[in-house]
């Protein structure tokens, strides 16, 4: 007996994720994996662009500038803590 084999209309495996990556390719779901980390630990300051990009996965800065459109520091600038006052709210 031969295999027969599957209908196309069955979905191929790597792009048939369950859950939030639904339908997503695998390379858009890993890098939104790796981005939105290193853009928090971007927010959250205290860690530098190369440590920042290392830690999340992605090759360098040179990625996470291509994944959010913007430089490390200049993504730090506009989401990243605020300096703080001293004036309590």
């Amino acid at each position: 007996m031969r295999d027969t084999p599957a209908p196309r209309s069955a979905p191929r495996p790597c792009t048939a994720a369950s859950g939030p990556g639904l339908g997503t390719a695998p390379l858009s779901w890993l890098r939104s994996e790796r981005v939105l980390p290193a853009c928090r630990l971007i927010e959250a300051g205290g860690l530098g662009p190369e440590v920042i990009a290392r830690t999340s996965g992605l090759g360098g800065t040179a990625d996470l500038r291509a994944q959010t459109g913007t430089s490390p520091s200049a993504y730090r600038e506009r989401f990243g803590p605020r300096p703080s006052t001293g004036a309590e709210p």
